[in-house]
């Protein structure tokens, strides 16, 4: 099992508190992919290391068929988990992509919450739903809540529109729109489809009409790629809306030294 050559990627000193959140939910999932296969390869270190200490105070011949037995436990630990690296690698993936829409959202209702000029539309609100509300700042986060979670429902291109439209933001590049798509309706087929292929991945993604049942199979080269598009998209968009929308900033203040956070090593399984 070979250690993957992952770029290590330093957050920003500072950001929105969506950005915040994000940067900490990224760094934790890859944290616990990293120590899945960290206790993987320990257990057969481990195991390994016992072996060898019995066999040198002369333990070893107890038993041939123990010993077999023995062996066979310790070599499927690591086995076991590349065996199982496409379930282990669908969670991974289904995380990392709901914590950047999750930032989207959050991005959404922070600007909302600072900038409340920008929930102007030509959109009616219902008189009783006003009256609900005892403070025109109670009524700002509640119109917030619901501008958010109705964009929430919509499509990557009717959301990057918004974006683009309302504030002149440019959620992805044309370059990487097409690589964030896939991993979005990637992260969509895992969840609603036990990660086969449908007409709608297909249709959406460009994949060959003949892949339409396939399972799509996720390698750590994959999900590697995932993670560094979705950090460095969220810093683009996150450092764009902040000097765009003057919205305040945050200072992260992490345990690592001087405020910044390295990627965990990542194994290639």
């Amino acid at each position: 099992m070979a250690k993957a050559k992952y770029p290590k990627v330093i957050t920003p000193g500072t950001g929105t508190k969506a950005a915040k959140e994000f940067y900490r939910e990224w760094n934790d999932i890859n944290a616990f992919l990293d120590w899945v296969v960290l206790m993987a390869t320990r257990i057969d270190y481990t195991a390994n290391v016992a072996r060898e200490t019995l066999k040198k105070i002369g333990v070893e011949n107890e038993g041939e068929k123990q010993n077999s037995e023995s062996d066979k436990v310790h070599i499927s630990m690591v086995e076991r988990l590349s065996d199982n690296r496409q379930i282990l690698l669908e969670m991974v993936l289904i995380k990392h992509v709901d914590s950047y829409l999750n930032y989207l959202a959050s991005l959404l209702y922070e600007i909302f919450i600072l900038r409340p000029e920008t929930l102007k539309s030509s959109e009616q609100v219902r008189l009783e739903h006003v009256l609900e509300y005892d403070s025109i700042d109670g009524l700002i986060m509640g119109l917030a809540e619901r501008k958010v979670e109705s964009l929430s429902y919509q499509s990557l291109g009717d959301l990057t529109d918004y974006f683009k439209n309302k504030f002149g933001l440019n959620v992805v590049d044309e370059v990487n729109r097409s690589s964030l798509l896939e991993f979005i309706e990637t992260r969509n087929i895992a969840v609603h489809n036990r990660c086969v292929k449908n007409k709608r991945y297909v249709m959406r993604t460009g994949a060959n009409q003949n892949e339409i049942g396939e399972k799509k199979k996720i390698g750590i080269s994959y999900v590697e790629d995932m993670a560094l598009l979705l950090f460095n998209l969220v810093t683009d968009l996150d450092k764009s809306a902040r000097n765009h929308l003057k919205l305040k900033g945050v200072r992260f203040r992490f345990s690592n030294k001087n405020n910044k956070w390295k990627t965990y090593v990542l194994f290639r399984l």
